[in-house]
């Protein structure tokens, strides 16, 4: 199915403010689940119907929670009887509701997590202080000859030394909340205005040099600090009072909770503005020399694929660790990383964090939030992987595993001594998402039982836009439709009810690359253009509403230079997260609808 963009809307201003909310009952979720037992609960027998329908009736959250652990993906090995679509339908059903955000449970679910956090953290401290040893003892020359192999893999990796300038040319803004952002102002361009800059003690000579590198960030922030300090152009800067203005010390970063299921929330750091914009070049120098080691960490495409394979022949088996980026403990990077890699990491890493009025000094190297974690976690799994098929099988295959963060495939043969080795290095492999036996594999937000793709759709917030109302009816929809055949479904006729009159119009073809910007339908709407070419149908924008950039020399930054020789980076591919001359702010937008075409329309559909 293809289809463009004719028109873009130029609206402006309070176009924003012409569409409506959609009509939401604060019942929401349990309407959501007995909706779909009504288009469900015929492939069930009757005893599990009626549990699901007692639950959604008494807003059962506890019982929902227990229907969750016993119809869930690592259950569906142990069933026994039942055909496929019953044990798909149990899943679909307990996985709904699994990660919404029950306000009656946020005390619960913020002190669930701030527990893990605590016992993440003492389990860093143990392994720093007892059980690294048992990598490097002579007593087990098995294990002693995994720590070797990954320390050359890394090695291998990384190289020696960090040359400064190759690692800080990856170097950027992200597009989350840093430290010093306030109230929604998180592009590139409020981030590089917003001086003085928030920096750790020992990240703060990097970032001076990182800012001396660049000679249009110094240059703008030299014009900007005459201004504010009314200092004539024609007078020479005291570099010493400049640099003191320029850069503020802070102890560390601050943790924060964010929604993840509802039985816990998830912690995640928030980092110094100059800290993260310095742990970004280290992540883009670990992503682009993993490349070449067969670990890919812009694509979950390899993962997903081996995790296919492995339902279907058992060739491959699927491991998730539990508070990954958590568990990389800092005697963990002495050993493992070339030693000043592990200090140039020191020293970006913020060495302690908040937690309301209580301040921890970390015994982990970083956290959720710190712009290394994720391809730092990998490097270290995938070392461990290297270790293990070196050592077991003698040699190292790159087709053969896939690593995406804390999510592993690795041929079955070698699942077990990887998961026993893993917990040499300090992690502990998370039992109900680890699939090494059975028909089930999981990986990537990817679930299959013997080929078949069983991902349940999950509601995760209360819809306050017509884009929210729309993704989850839309994948819904298709879920039932490609799953079960139920076109016509009590639960998509809930969602339309609830649909904003204005954008009830707003009917187009089913997708699965776009599911936020229309109904989906499965005919047409109306009839083709004249010429027979193509069907017209309308779609659902959102963009960021552009404010005033007056400081014409930081918005100039925001670009990155490169040659024309040089590759495009990999997160210049990421629309809607804080672009290049996105002068933004968060939560303010412009909704608007332009016209498109579809050239078809699914042939299943038109039957």
């Amino acid at each position: 199915m293809k289809y463009r963009s004719t028109k873009k809307s130029n609206r402006r201003g309070n176009a924003r403010n012409t569409f409506s909310n959609p009509r939401i009952p604060a019942d929401y979720p349990w309407k959501v689940l007995t909706s779909l037992l009504s288009d469900l609960g015929d492939f069930l027998p009757l005893v599990d119907a009626q549990c699901v329908a007692e639950i959604a009736r008494k807003r059962d959250i506890p019982t929902l929670i227990e229907l969750s652990k016993r119809w869930g993906l690592q259950s569906m090995n142990l069933q026994r009887g039942g055909t496929i679509v019953e044990k798909t339908v149990r899943y679909q059903l307990a996985m709904l509701l699994k990660r919404f955000p029950f306000e009656s449970e946020k005390a619960t679910q913020r002190a669930a997590a701030l527990e893990k956090f605590k016992f993440a953290e003492s389990a860093c401290a143990s392994f720093n202080n007892i059980e690294w040893r048992a990598l490097a003892s002579p007593l087990d020359d098995d294990v002693v000859s995994v720590y070797t192999y990954a320390r050359e893999f890394v090695l291998k990796v990384l190289d020696v030394c960090p040359e400064f300038v190759e690692v800080v040319e990856w170097s950027r803004h992200g597009p989350g909340a840093t430290l010093s952002t306030s109230h929604g102002f998180n592009s590139s361009y409020s981030k590089y205005e917003g001086w003085p800059y928030d920096v750790t003690k020992a990240a703060a000579g990097h970032a001076r040099c990182l800012i001396t590198m660049d000679k249009r960030w110094l240059g703008a922030l030299e014009d900007d600090y005459r201004d504010v300090m009314e200092i004539p152009k024609h007078f020479i800067i005291n570099q010493q009072v400049f640099w003191t203005n320029i850069l503020h010390i802070v102890p560390g970063n601050v943790v924060t909770f964010v929604p993840k299921d509802v039985q816990t929330e998830r912690t995640i750091a928030i980092e110094p503005v100059l800290n993260l914009y310095l742990q970004l070049g280290v992540d883009g120098f670990i992503r682009r020399r993993l490349t070449s080691f067969g670990v890919d960490l812009n694509s979950q495409e390899k993962n997903i694929e081996l995790a296919r394979l492995g339902s279907i022949d058992g060739s491959f088996a699927t491991l998730d660790l539990k508070a990954a980026s958590d568990s990389i403990a800092t005697k963990l990077c002495h050993l493992l990383l070339p030693p000043m890699w592990y200090r140039y990491l020191l020293d970006l890493r913020s060495p302690v964090g908040t937690i309301g009025d209580e301040v921890i000094s970390y015994e982990k190297i970083s956290s959720m939030g710190n712009g290394f974690t994720f391809a730092l976690e990998s490097l270290i799994f995938a070392s461990v992987i290297y270790g293990v098929q070196r050592h077991f099988s003698g040699r190292f295959d790159r087709s053969a595993f896939a690593v995406f963060g804390d999510d592993l495939v690795i041929e079955n043969s070698l699942a077990t001594y990887l998961v026993y080795y893993l917990r040499k290095f300090g992690f502990t492999t998370n039992s109900d998402k680890t699939f090494i036996q059975g028909p089930i594999r999981e990986s990537c937000g990817s679930d299959w039982f013997r080929g078949l793709l069983i991902r349940p759709v999950f509601i995760t917030e209360y819809p306050s836009t017509t884009k929210q109302l729309f993704s989850a009816r839309n994948r819904l929809r298709r879920k039932l439709e490609v799953a079960w055949g139920l076109s016509d479904s009590a639960v998509v006729s809930t969602f339309d009810k609830w649909c904003p009159e204005k954008e009830l119009g707003l009917i187009g073809p089913p997708t699965d690359q776009e599911f936020d910007t229309y109904r989906h339908m499965s005919y047409p709407f109306g009839k083709k253009f004249s010429s027979g070419q193509y069907w017209p149908f309308l779609r659902l924008i959102v963009r960021p509403q552009a404010f005033v950039a007056n400081k014409f020399l930081f918005r100039k930054i925001m670009a990155q230079l490169r040659s024309a020789d040089d590759p495009p980076r990999f997160w210049e591919g990421l629309k809607g997260k804080g672009g290049c001359f996105d002068v933004t702010r968060r939560g303010r937008v412009i909704t608007s609808v332009v016209k498109s075409r579809a050239y078809s329309w699914p042939e299943t559909y038109l039957t």
